[in-house]
């Protein structure tokens, strides 16, 4: 842990480095007072010895005494004038006087200073003038100078008045000067205190931040011994092992944990490298330039968070360890710190949790290939029974066999409700079921309802019935086939439990309160049968649960129906429930919030007598030789024109050779399935490329659908074959007035508008306009990136995610031309075809362009 203390005390030290920055600066600005002062000194000095240079030189004196030296030649020249015996040379005496004292004042360090009064300047040139002019009389004989005293007498009265102003004008500036001087050195005595306080005032601040500094550097000394207890312990005891190595890889520290992880002691890993303790070439650059030549190799491990290795203890077993690797620094030595957790119990349970998830898909996977084949196994044969009953059911019969053929048509139908029944349970589960919502007249689905029910009713002598409580409320918006199965499941069992009793449907609707056009809808289905007992009630509503499952039960059923009814209604945002009397009767109800719609539904009933349908040309592909018999008969008897072959393969050079109005095309078939077959006449230029294909298949399941749909089949029929389903699916296609086939898929449209009314009565203007908008701007995106300029780099898997999910939202508006391009295109890249990959971003752009175009003659875009 000592390197650990270290990386601790050169952070602590560098947090001292910082405090003492400060410290510093101060330090630097007592210095720099300290090194003015001393210049502030040293020019106060200077300034008193020139003051005191000054004192002796006496300048004062000497510019006085030139005055009176002058006054003094004067009367000696006239003296030697009126007094014939005087001593001439008493002239040149006082001469020699006076122009010794005028040198004085040249040769005085005062002069410059004195000299720069103007006055004096001239004064003392002009006696220097008369010095020189006189000079030769005075150096002359002494005849010559008698007789050119009166001369000199005339130049030296000349020259008194300039020589007193000279005096005067001296004295005048050398005691202005020495005023200035003496204010100079006052001023810098007042500098040299003002600095002398400044600095005190440094120096006491910076004593005392130095003492705080000292405390706190105390206080972390003891903060940071304690962190370095704390984290001694902390490393001690800590799980994770730490590992600490040089810049080598050599082991330099090695905590209890890893000691205890690796089985290895402190003393033994400290002569090892830490590569030895895992199996990864990832710390193979701790080996440095002398494996890879003179360069280092990439570092792939260092700084990258958490990383799974498989480590090696001691004894030489590998076990998988997690490590996360990063650098320090200790004194400018490179350090790298390893945290190491065995995470062998974790890896175990991954792969435990792997294993039951695989278990669970496999369960999964094994249901739904169960639901699949027995929807196929079952609904097939079914097919055939029931479709052979439905042919014979139109043969002459006596009235014996019309009963016996009318109750195996019931039983047929009550199998196939069970196998219904568990295959909406699988949808839901799998949360494949959509809801589609649409304008229903409530009061006729209700009535259909109890109607479809009055014959099982009258069988057990029990009277069914319907009622509005309060207010009527006719048209709603809701899914009408989720709402009619909901009120089956529990009409039907209501009359499975009531025998020669009453069953009544009550409807109440309730206004939701501060919101428009929204109600309550509560339906209540009153029994008054057996009822329930009252521990059974919390598990009415579960799968597979009967009331009586002995084998002396007298109803019948698969338990499914209320299982399936709950998670309807919850899928609708609604509530169930039940409340029952044992003996007495039972109460099942269920609450909905639904819209009120404020027109009444445009749609129209799909169910067409057979005079009444069109006769068409149809190709019909089922390998099943009783399926297909059947199908072709109920065509034929319809009317139609029928082509029947066995396989896809010879559906695909049928469809290639004629033009249909329809295909029939059966999904699990022999030499080439449904689906392979409808992709093969959709992408041929084929006479038969555009005619609707109706899958007719067993598997009823919401994928196998999803499928069909992708593999640009355009409808889809379930077996076995119910002839009015048939009828309904084939007034679709229609003719025009000059006999030309016209049909519902013959190309896509650009515009569904049944589809968008759906959409737009469903979500009203408000919602839809900026939906459309949105979508608008979506698949103009997504246009530009498959087919602009920078669509070149994108792989299949990001084209056929593209395509996918904008093709829901196609759908949603209608634009179905769109939709189907991009299908076309999902399945193209999906199945790594770049030829038809290429072709359909072609296509792209015009479908496109053109269903904007629609979508903004409708007002839906700007």
């Amino acid at each position: 842990m000592r390197r650990v203390n270290a990386l601790l005390a050169e952070r602590f030290l560098s947090d001292v480095g910082q405090r003492l920055r400060l410290g510093s600066f101060l330090a630097a600005i007592a210095i720099a007072l300290m090194v003015i002062g001393v210049f502030l000194t040293a020019d106060v000095l200077n300034n008193l010895k020139r003051l005191k240079d000054t004192s002796s030189d006496n300048i004062q004196w000497t510019v006085t005494q030139v005055e009176v030296e002058m006054l003094d030649l004067i009367n000696a020249i006239t003296l030697s004038i009126y007094e014939p015996n005087a001593d001439i040379e008493n002239v040149r005496i006082e001469f020699d006087i006076l122009y010794t004292r005028v040198q004085t004042l040249y040769g005085s360090p005062m002069l410059d200073q004195i000299t720069s009064f103007g006055p004096f300047a001239t004064s003392l040139v002009e006696l220097q003038s008369y010095l020189d002019e006189v000079i030769p009389i005075i150096d002359g004989d002494d005849t010559s100078l008698r007789a050119n005293l009166p001369q000199l007498l005339e130049l030296s009265d000349t020259m008194r008045l300039d020589v007193r102003k000279l005096a005067v004008v001296g004295l005048a500036g050398f005691a202005q000067r020495s005023d200035e001087r003496r204010q100079e050195i006052a001023f810098a005595l007042i500098r040299l205190g003002g600095l002398a306080v400044m600095l005190v005032a440094a120096l006491v601040g910076l004593v005392l931040y130095m003492l705080t500094i000292y405390r706190q550097t105390r206080d972390t000394g003891v903060a940071l011994a304690e962190a370095n207890q704390r984290m001694n312990t902390i490393l001690t005891t800590s799980l994770d092992g730490v590992i600490v190595t040089d810049f080598s890889g050599k082991i330099v520290e090695f905590n209890e944990a890893a000691q205890a992880i690796f089985d290895i002691s402190e003393t033994a890993a400290r002569t090892i490298q830490i590569r030895d303790l895992f199996a990864s070439d990832d710390l193979n650059w701790f080996r440095g330039p002398q494996l890879f030549g003179n360069t280092y190799p990439k570092n792939q491990i260092v700084g990258q968070g958490r990383m799974q290795l498989d480590a090696f203890r001691n004894d030489g077993t590998s076990f998988p360890a997690e490590i996360a690797l990063q650098n320090a620094s200790d004194g400018g030595q490179t350090l790298y710190v390893a945290f190491v957790r065995d995470i062998s119990k974790r890896v175990a349970d991954e792969q435990e949790l792997v294993e039951a998830r695989d278990r669970a898909l496999a369960g999964e996977k094994a249901k739904a290939g169960f639901l699949t084949v027995m929807s196929h196994e079952i609904r097939t044969p079914l097919n055939g029974l029931l479709g052979n009953l439905s042919l014979l059911n139109e043969t002459p019969l006596t009235q014996s066999q019309s009963q016996y053929i009318r109750n195996m048509t019931v039983s047929g139908n009550v199998l196939m409700r069970h196998v219904d029944s568990v295959l909406d349970l699988a949808r839901f589960e799998a949360g494949k079921t959509a809801f589609s919502l649409e304008t229903t007249d409530l009061s006729a689905l209700i009535q259909n309802v109890i109607d479809g029910q009055r014959g099982l009713a009258a069988s057990s002598g029990t009277d069914i019935s319907w009622r509005w409580v309060g207010l009527p409320t006719r048209w709603i918006i809701t899914d009408a086939s989720a709402l009619e199965q909901v009120l089956l499941n529990l009409l039907g069992n209501a009359i499975k439990f009531t025998d020669g009793g009453q069953v009544i449907i009550e409807l109440e609707a309730t206004p939701i309160p501060n919101m428009l056009n929204k109600i309550t809808l509560e339906t209540r289905v009153v029994d008054t049968g057996i009822g329930i007992p009252e521990e059974d009630l919390e598990k009415v509503f579960a799968d597979f649960v009967t009331q009586d499952a002995s084998f002396g039960r007298t109803a019948g059923g698969s338990g499914l129906g209320l299982g399936i009814s709950r998670r309807i209604v919850e899928a609708l945002g609604g509530e169930i429930g039940v409340e029952s009397t044992l003996g007495t009767g039972s109460v099942f109800w269920f609450r909905l919030p639904l819209d009120i719609s404020s027109r009444r539904s445009t749609h129209k009933t799909n169910l067409q007598p057979a005079d009444h349908i069109k006769p068409l040309n149809i190709l019909v592909i089922e390998d099943n030789e009783i399926n297909r018999a059947v199908t072709c008969e109920m065509l034929k008897n319809d009317g139609h024109s029928v082509l029947c072959v066995a396989d896809g393969a010879s559906g695909v050079r049928a469809a290639r050779d004629d033009l249909f109005d329809a295909i029939l095309m059966d999904i699990s078939m022999p030499v080439m399935d449904g689906l392979q077959a409808t992709q093969s006449i959709r992408a041929d230029n084929a006479a038969s490329r555009y005619t609707p294909i109706i899958a007719f298949s067993a598997n009823v399941m919401a994928s196998a659908q999803d499928d069909f749909a992708k593999a640009g089949m355009n409808g889809f029929l379930s077996k076995p074959l119910n002839r009015e389903q048939l009828r309904t699916t084939l007034s679709r296609i229609r003719t025009d007035s000059a006999g030309a086939q016209m049909w519902a898929f013959q190309r896509p449209q650009i515009l569904d508008s049944d589809q968008l009314d759906s959409t737009r009565t469903s979500l009203g203007d408000e919602v839809l306009l900026p939906l459309v908008r949105r979508f608008q701007a979506e698949v103009s995106e997504v246009v530009e990136q498959l087919c602009g300029a920078n669509s070149a780099h994108l792989d299949a898997d990001t084209i056929r995610n593209l395509a996918h999910k904008h093709a829901s939202s196609a759908a949603i508006f209608g634009t179905t031309a769109l939709r189907n391009t991009l299908l076309d295109l999902e399945n193209a890249a999906q199945s790594q075809n770049q030829e038809k990959t290429a072709k359909y971003l072609t296509e792209l752009p015009d479908v496109w362009q053109k269903t904007y175009t629609a979508l903004r003659k409708l007002t839906l875009v700007s």
